[in-house]
């Protein structure tokens, strides 16, 4: 049987819209599992005693990606054993549509915290940042920093005045094992930390680079900063430095 060109046309115009519908459909549930993946995010942090919102929430990207973006977050909770509230510029999350699970954030600046007592504050900004998650929403086995331009001042009761400034912070983590093992690496160009200047000296920039590993890696945001490290001592945990240079 030979089908003419009008049977040919309409046939292939039929296979042509199966397939828009089947890639729409698709597109869909990806993007359905993205929304569970910022929803388990947000849940996992609320277990932190980090509390996130995401207001004015919108799902774009189709066909080949699923962004999800929200305008000025908020954040709520404990941050070494002192309650914050705060908010970022933005946010938007970024998926491939056939690998949902590694998810990349860009976070628009600033990231301003202050505390319930008014005696500790921060503000971090940067001309770009991008976290890249891998293994959502079961486990984060990888986490990837990278940004642009960073600056940050602030005040904390047990630190003092903090403040710098770098050209470039790259920064990578990486779950070795289930007990809290974690190989990094970390580099930190061109900064300008006012601890090293009264050290060294006004003006001068620092290129920062560590790789090792530490274990028994944990965070309790409801204790300080001092009772987090005693935690971690007594738990066996270890710094293991592979390489470490400051020029």
């Amino acid at each position: 049987m030979v089908l003419s060109k009008r049977a040919l046309g309409f046939i292939g115009a039929a296979l042509l819209a199966s397939a828009a519908v089947g890639w729409t459909l698709l597109w869909n549930l990806a993007a359905g599992q993205s929304e569970k993946i910022v929803e388990a995010w947000i849940l996992r942090e609320r277990s932190f005693g980090r509390i996130w919102s995401c207001p004015a929430r919108t799902i774009e990207g189709f066909p080949f990606a699923i962004e999800m973006a929200c305008s000025k977050p908020g954040f709520e909770g404990m941050i070494f054993g002192r309650h914050f509230a705060g908010n970022l510029g933005g946010f938007r999350a970024t998926a491939d549509v056939f690998h949902p699970t590694a998810v990349t954030v860009r976070l628009g600046a600033p990231f301003a915290v202050s505390a319930d007592t008014r005696d500790a504050n921060f503000e971090l900004a940067w001309q770009d940042l991008r976290i890249v998650l891998d293994g959502l929403p079961q486990k984060v086995w990888r986490v990837t920093i990278s940004g642009d331009t960073l600056s940050w001042h602030g005040a904390l009761e047990e630190l003092g005045s903090v403040s710098g400034d770098s050209a470039r912070l790259a920064a990578e983590a990486a779950s070795r094992a289930e007990d809290g093992t974690y190989d990094f690496n970390v580099a930190i160009d061109a900064a300008r930390l006012s601890d090293l200047d009264r050290l060294l000296g006004k003006g001068l920039p620092a290129d920062i680079a560590a790789h090792g590993t530490v274990t028994k890696a944990a965070f309790d945001p409801n204790l300080t900063l001092p009772q987090n490290m005693d935690n971690w001592r007594r738990a066996g945990g270890e710094l293991e430095l592979a390489d470490l240079s400051l020029t």
